[in-house]
């Protein structure tokens, strides 16, 4: 099993692999949010965005907003190289997410809204489609 958890006092995420080695790692991501009308329905539009030096053959946008499965939500790349997912939400709504890595990885985001633990003993980050004005 493997576990990703944010430790806020080294300011960076902590791996958990099958050994139990600790392996420190920072992976920078981004979660973006913009309110628009699409086809004449308001929505906000959530972009998902993780470092172009993340190695990985795929990775999957996880969670209920597609009933956790793991293969329906890949990331594209963008021209720079990062991985990319848009996801567009009704305003107000909230859903839990990870990321899946290869078929094997899950990780974490340390910039999500929020997070809830799971039926696993692990945690699931939390995005609120929410844009603040201003």
């Amino acid at each position: 099993m493997r576990a990703t958890l944010y430790d806020p006092a080294a300011g960076k995420q902590r791996h958990f692999g099958n050994t139990g080695r600790r392996v420190d790692s920072v992976f920078p991501t981004m979660i973006q949010k913009r309110k628009l009308n699409h086809h004449g329905n308001a929505v906000v539009r959530v972009t998902f965005i993780l470092p172009a030096t993340l190695q990985a053959d795929k990775i999957f946008l996880v969670g209920d907003f597609n009933q956790w499965q793991t293969n329906t939500h890949p990331f594209g790349r963008d021209g720079m190289g990062n991985w990319v997912f848009v996801l567009d939400l009704e305003p107000g709504e909230t859903c839990q997410f990870r990321y899946l890595s290869d078929g094997v990885h899950w990780m974490n985001d340390t910039d999500a809204d929020g997070f809830v633990e799971n039926e696993h003993g692990t945690s699931n980050f939390v995005v609120v489609a929410q844009v603040e004005e201003g």
